[in-house]
């Protein structure tokens, strides 16, 4: 091989086990407790609002808030919102609990990047077990 083609050859493979590794990347930041960012969509699920990340994607994930903060997200059902929530616990899988609903606003979605929900950590604690 010549050098140029070395050289494409390293790329071609790096941006292969980039694209392999983001699933992985993902799904690390939501297993570390702290205080998170998320964009997402209240839905109402039988009794309880929940906020819905990722909706209808083989990565949705689903975020609980206990009854006390039920009234406040009441007023954004079915919205996009940009909420600062803490999570104290690992998720289980695909869903977990906020401890604390620190702000909540409504967004308005980006139209070129329709599924631009997700979390991200602002600060990182220790989870409780």
């Amino acid at each position: 091989m010549t050098l140029v083609n070395e050289s494409l050859f390293k790329n071609y493979m790096l941006n292969i086990l980039f694209i392999l590794l983001i699933p992985f990347q993902l799904f690390a930041e939501i297993s570390l407790c702290g205080n998170y960012q998320i964009n997402g969509v209240i839905r109402k699920l039988n009794s309880d609002r929940v906020l819905v990340v990722n909706e209808k994607t083989q990565s949705e994930h689903h975020v609980y808030f206990d009854v006390t903060h039920q009234p406040e997200l009441a007023i954004y059902d079915n919205k996009d919102i940009t909420a600062i929530v803490t999570l104290e616990k690992k998720f289980n899988g695909t869903s977990g609990s906020a401890s604390n609903l620190l702000s909540i606003k409504s967004r308005i979605p980006n139209p070129l990047m329709p599924k631009d929900t997700h979390f991200t950590l602002i600060k990182e604690a220790h989870c409780k077990n």
